[in-house]
């Protein structure tokens, strides 16, 4: 696993609820969810982002979103498995954490969930600087305009052609 520097590929942070909603044939998003996973696994050109928590070098038992997964996701589920594959082709990286600053801008942008806080803080610091995720909460369209205004940062649903950035 590399920690993030200055990378020659492309990287996405994509929410546990990305991964959920992949599996979840009852709900309207999932072929988004799916044809987004898809094309992601599928691009050699793009890597899978994890924030790094730890305290020396990145390690996936010290990101707060691969334990996300790990709780939430079946092992056997369809996001699980093309995380997995990612993993397994080394196309997994990490975004260091943010320094206290950022944090706290972060915490004013996202006051009310500290999971999200952590993958957009991981956002913030990966290459591309892009989110995907269904949480229309957490991250309402004001909120995702201030996150490309005040932090540079994409955040979008898996509809991914019509929301990847340039």
């Amino acid at each position: 696993m590399r920690r993030m520097a200055h990378p020659a590929h492309d990287d996405v942070v994509v929410d546990t609820n990305v991964l959920s909603l992949s599996d979840n044939e009852k709900d309207p998003r999932q072929g988004d969810c799916l044809e987004f996973l898809t094309w992601l696994t599928s691009d050699a050109d793009w890597h899978w982002v994890l924030d790094d928590n730890g305290k020396m070098a990145p390690a996936i038992d010290t990101s707060l979103l691969w334990a996300e997964y790990n709780d939430t996701l079946s092992p056997m589920g369809t996001g699980m498995l093309l995380f997995q594959q990612m993993l397994g082709a080394e196309r997994v990286c990490f975004a260091t954490r943010p320094d206290q600053d950022l944090r706290d801008r972060i915490r004013t942008l996202i006051p009310r969930n500290g999971r999200d806080r952590v993958i957009f803080g991981a956002a913030c610091n990966s290459a591309t600087r892009w989110l995907v995720t269904c949480d229309d909460d957490d991250f309402p369209a004001d909120v995702r305009d201030d996150a490309r205004r005040d932090f540079g940062v994409e955040v979008s649903d898996p509809s991914f052609r019509r929301a990847q950035p340039s």
